[in-house]
This record gives C-alpha cells, structure tokens and sequence, in this order.
C-alpha cells in the first residue's frame, strides 16, 4: 500500500510506529495535586515530551544517513539499508524478545527475510525490470510470503529511490530537510519528485477515469418492447396501445 502525493509505504509507517514506542512519553507524570510539587512534574513532563520528540527526529535523521550512505541503490544496498534500521530500531537488541508480536518490527524483518531470499545477480540489480513473474514466486516461496509482498518491497525499493533523490536536490539547492517523518509526510505533499512507479500508478488511474469517461450511457429498457417493424418510437416510455389495460394510469383505463 501506499499514500498518493506523499509517496508513504508501510516501511516508512512502521518505522515511525517503532520511533514513537522509543520515545514513547511518560505517562501519569501530572496527576493529581497542585502547588510547587504538581508544578515540579508538569516540567518534567514537558522536558520528557521534548526529549521524546528531539529521539524521534534523532531516528529519523539516522535513517536518512543510512538511506544516503551508498551511491548506487541497488537491492543489496537496500539490505544494508534495511539491517541498519532494524538494529536502530531495536531489533536486535535484548528487548527483542519481549516484543515477538510488534507488528512493526515484524513487517521490518519481513521485508528483510525477502531481500535476502533474492539471488547475487537481483541484489546487484537497481531496478524492478530483473524481477520476472517466475523470480517472484520463488522469492515468495523461499522467503514464505506471499508475490503480493514481495511487489510491495520491490516497490519499496522504487519510493526509497525517490526519497533519495529528493534529499539530495535539498541538499544541493541548500534547502531546508525534513526533521521527522511528519515532516517528510507533510512537505512530501507538494516538493517530493515522483518515483517510478508512483507515476505508472498515476497513468493507470487517469487511463481507468479515460475508459470510463468514454463509455456508452446506459440503455433505458422498460417493461414492453416496441418492434422495430411496427413503427414508432423504439424507446418511448408511453405504453402502446397493445398493452395490458390492467398496467395503464387510472385516466387511461376509461
């Protein structure tokens, strides 16, 4: 899945789930009481929430670093990539085992279960052409997913791809970066270049709304049939003289 404009995948939402459940904030910190005590916790609560959001976009820009690390984007580069998140997302950590069902990581370790099941020659690869419908079922079987999840990474691939070029056109033009995924969401609206693939998406739609702009209007049909021997109107909805009195209007029964 995807969000139109912004380029948004299920990579870039589980990472912000897995940041936000790092800096998640301190919660009951204000309750109750009143005087130097209670104002002694609101700010320690607020300091909390501002150390909260300043983790928040310390992952972000670790995951940018990562992401502009290589030259090239390939498969492979993304693997690397892919590792690196998931180790600053805690993946690999002790806390790891109390968190089996985190469906964030989960999908993290999936994505990287299915670049790891590609071959040498796909992981050297920078494009989704070297995929056939064959490799993908392969990929699928080996990594026990399923082809529908497999297109979703490769597409991943794409929208990182884009990501990449976008951060250094800012770069280049000394423009401001994005400082947390909100950020990336936001200014991803109206700044960020498309990706490939989100531009086939595009022409598919505008030729689906062109299909149907272009389809013939309906055919009225009413419960009796003129015969086009008979003369008349074909598709008149006045009933002829021929039809049932008991289907006429009152004023037509007399």
């Amino acid at each position: 899945s995807m969000s139109a404009g912004s380029g948004t995948t299920m990579h870039h939402v589980a990472l912000q789930r897995l940041a936000d459940q790092i800096a998640a904030p301190l919660a009951g910190g204000a309750a109750g009481g009143a005087g130097p005590l209670d104002a002694w916790r609101k700010r320690s609560v607020r300091l909390r929430q501002f150390s909260d959001q300043q983790k928040q976009e310390e992952i972000f820009q670790d995951s940018v670093t990562f992401l502009m690390e290589s030259d090239t984007w390939t498969f492979g580069n993304m693997a690397a990539y892919q590792r690196k998140v998931l180790e600053l997302a805690g993946g690999t950590s002790w806390r790891r085992r109390f968190s089996q069902d985190d469906p964030s990581l989960l999908h993290l370790e999936k994505e990287l279960r299915i670049m790891e099941a590609m071959t040498p020659s796909e992981l050297m690869s920078n494009h989704k052409s070297v995929f056939t419908t064959e490799a993908k079922k392969m990929i699928a079987e080996k990594a026990g997913v399923s082809q529908r999840e497999v297109d979703n990474v490769i597409m991943n691939h794409d929208i990182l791809r884009a990501d990449r070029r976008w951060y250094q056109i800012l770069r280049q033009f000394n423009r401001p970066m994005p400082k947390s995924f909100e950020d990336r969401q936001y200014m991803g609206e109206y700044d960020r270049p498309f990706s490939e693939s989100e531009k086939e998406f595009q022409e598919d739609m505008m030729e689906k709304h062109r299909r149907d702009s272009r389809k013939q209007p309906p055919r009225l049909f009413n419960v009796f049939y003129r015969q086009p021997s008979c003369g008349g109107n074909r598709w008149s909805t006045r009933p002829p003289k021929w039809y049932p009195a008991q289907w006429r209007v009152r004023q037509q029964r007399q």
